[in-house]
């Protein structure tokens, strides 16, 4: 993956099979960076913002406020500042 920021959203039941009490909370996404790296790193992920809704863009979406770490970061240290 090159370097850069991206967008990635997922959406889970978007055909409506699953009985739910809310329907509003099916769409989440990340807004990420991919941070260039040398050996034996090479290249890692950083999570900049994450939340509910189509995107960080949606006026309708909702921001976590706590930050989220993938488990895949958890050897990776946190974004340092600029990162974002």
């Amino acid at each position: 993956m090159r370097p850069g920021f991206y967008l990635v959203r997922v959406t889970v039941d978007p055909a409506d099979h699953i009985l739910e009490t809310d329907e509003s909370d099916n769409t989440g996404w990340a807004f990420i960076r991919v941070v260039e790296g040398a050996a034996p790193t090479r290249d890692r992920v950083v999570i900049c913002e994450r939340g509910w809704g189509e995107s960080p863009w949606d006026p309708h979406s909702e921001s976590a406020v706590e930050p989220f770490w993938w488990p895949i970061q958890q050897s990776s240290p946190a974004p340092l500042n600029g990162e974002c």
